[in-house]
């Protein structure tokens, strides 16, 4: 007690740790389901909890991850642009799989924009 832990983006200092019956402990065990008194705001599911012993490097760690997601999360919903034209994709896997590279559905979403631009500059 009295350590700074991280779940995921959140960082605060261990104020009691509680037992799945609510009984104190003093230190949590390994794959035991343990409440943590103490965190700023709540993790998310399944994060995984790092101890340290200073503050400030806990705090500047969250924060930095809190960053990362974030512009993740800002890329991710931003509309993709090939050609100077939006893309539109039919499904979500399409989307997804756009996102994460697949060279198939990119070559596919290219030639359809392309396509697009010699319909429209046809003589």
């Amino acid at each position: 007690m009295g350590d700074y832990v991280i779940a995921g983006c959140q960082y605060g200092r261990v104020k009691q740790i509680k037992d799945d019956r609510g009984n104190s402990m003093e230190e949590a065990p390994p794959s035991s389901a343990v409440e943590i008194v103490g965190l700023k705001e709540l993790p998310e599911n399944g994060d995984m909890i790092l101890g340290l012993s200073d503050g400030e490097k806990a705090k500047l760690i969250a924060t930095r991850r809190k960053m990362n997601k974030e512009a993740r999360e800002r890329l991710a919903n931003q509309e993709p642009i090939i050609m100077g034209q939006k893309i539109k994709f039919s499904n979500w896997r399409e989307r997804r799989k756009f996102h994460s590279g697949s060279k198939e559905i990119i070559m596919e979403k290219m030639n359809e924009c392309e396509n697009s631009i010699k319909e429209v500059y046809r003589f």
